[in-house]
């Protein structure tokens, strides 16, 4: 997913004087959030499941939660999923050279 935001932002122009994406978690987030600002639909929550999955990932990776159920690991899937799809349709994200991407 963050990966997929990192390739929207691109997509969207960049950010800073460099045009390129930021360098931590918390800023593509950000900056994910501001492309997203007016959109509608999934890709209007698609913010919020990103920082949720930023979320859950830290606690996993820092034993912050114990005991992530197979429900937990289902839901956080399929939202990827979800979240992917719908940046690769929106930014046309297929079909960037993958040096526009790296």
């Amino acid at each position: 997913m963050y990966h997929a935001a990192s390739a929207a932002i691109l997509a969207s122009g960049g950010v800073g004087k460099h045009l390129d994406v930021p360098k931590s978690h918390e800023h593509v987030i950000q900056h994910y959030g501001k492309i997203i600002s007016l959109e509608t639909g999934f890709l209007a929550e698609s913010g919020l499941v990103l920082n949720r999955a930023r979320t859950d990932r830290m606690a996993s990776d820092y034993g912050l939660v114990r005991g992530a159920s197979k429900q937990d690991a289902t839901r956080i899937a399929a939202d990827a999923r979800k979240f992917v799809d719908a940046c690769v349709k929106k930014w046309k994200l297929n079909q960037l050279p993958i040096s526009s991407i790296s």
